[in-house]
Parts: structure tokens; C-alpha cells; sequence
């Protein structure tokens, strides 16, 4: 995780690109190797640590670049949030996580509604010990989804691993994917209105 911050520090324009490479380097295998799969989820958690060292040093810019490589990797990967990844989140403090939290429910309203998980199938068993031993995120999904039903927009169709300039907002497109900054700090220190 300190080599991430290390790179960014000194290299801030390139680094999405750096990051990038690596993805793209770690994706070329199909199917991928143990030893790929295992520099896959080492990348993964560096990100995920890197994002909440930036959220507690109060880094914005340095969260934003993270998420936004984050959902590079799980798109390029094919990858949904696991059990294991969203108690990880919200074993920690809740103002620092609270972004990769957003993006982890958005993540898994998407993955069970793709999955054709409803009320009436009920939820898979890792998740709803997830949602009977955390009830910030019973909280947490069900504002999403209420936010979701309030948009009209299809949970099972807008993947929050697509970022959407805010001028395509208007577009069709916006109904496959989330705001550009939909997960990020929103702050205007990082260029954002």
C-alpha cells in the first residue's frame, strides 16, 4: 500500500495510467494463473487500504484516483463484492470507509439483482449474515435502493463499476452506470462542484 502512495506522490498525473497498465498486465490471462489471481487480489486490498490511509489523512484526491482504479479492477476482472470484502468495510470506521461502503452496496444491489435475487428468492446465505450482523448496512442498501426506485433506474442493469461523464447524464447511457463521481469525496479540493 506504501508503494501506491509512494507512486502517487511522486507521480499524481500518471498514476491511473501506471495503475492501469498493471490491470491491463494482470488481465491478459485467460483464464488467469494462481499466481495472477493472487497479484490480482494483492492489488485489490493495496487499493482498498490505500483509499482509507487517504480518507484518514485526509487525502480526497488520493480516495478519488483509488476508486476509481478499484472499479477499473473489478470491471476488467469480471469480479463482484464478496461477504468477505464488505465486512472489511464495515469493520472499519465508518467516515473513512464511508465512500468504498456507497460503492460496496451499489455493488452488491447490482450482483443480486443481475443474479435474479428478489424478495421472494430471498438473499444468499453470506449476505444476510452480512445484513443480520451490520445494521448500518441493512441501513446503507436500503437507502440505495430506495434512491434507485426513486430514479427509476434498474438495479440489476446500472453497474457501479461504469463512471459516466456528467455530460451523458441526459443520455441512455446513464441508466448502465453511475456518475462519474457518484463515489467520490465530492469535495471542491479535488476539482469537483
Amino acid at each position: 500500500m506504501f508503494e501506491l502512495f509512494v507512486l502517487w506522490l511522486y507521480q499524481r498525473r500518471a498514476f491511473a495510467a501506471l495503475i492501469d497498465e498493471t490491470i491491463n498486465a494482470l488481465t491478459r490471462e485467460s483464464p488467469p494463473s494462481a499466481r495472477v489471481e493472487a497479484s490480482q487480489m494483492a492489488l485489490h486490498w493495496n487499493l482498498v487500504r490505500l483509499h482509507l490511509f487517504a480518507a484518514s489523512i485526509d487525502l480526497p484526491a488520493l480516495q478519488d484516483v483509488a476508486m476509481d482504479v478499484l472499479q477499473d479492477l473489478y470491471l476488467r476482472c469480471d469480479w463482484d463484492v464478496s461477504a468477505r470484502f464488505v465486512r472489511y468495510l464495515y469493520d472499519r470506521d465508518a467516515e473513512h470507509a464511508f465512500r468504498l461502503r456507497k460503492w460496496a452496496v451499489a455493488m452488491m444491489a447490482w450482483t443480486l439483482a443481475a443474479n435474479g435475487h428478489d424478495e421472494e428468492d430471498g438473499i444468499p446465505q453470506s449476505f444476510q449474515q452480512l445484513f443480520d450482523s451490520y445494521p448500518d448496512l441493512c441501513d446503507d442498501y436500503a437507502a440505495h435502493l430506495s434512491k434507485m426506485a426513486g430514479s427509476r433506474a434498474n438495479v440489476a442493469i446500472k453497474n457501479p463499476q461504469l463512471r459516466l461523464h456528467a455530460n451523458k447524464l441526459r443520455s441512455e447511457e446513464r441508466h448502465f452506470g453511475f456518475r462519474q463521481c457518484s463515489f467520490h469525496s465530492h469535495r471542491s479540493a479535488v476539482g469537483e462542484v
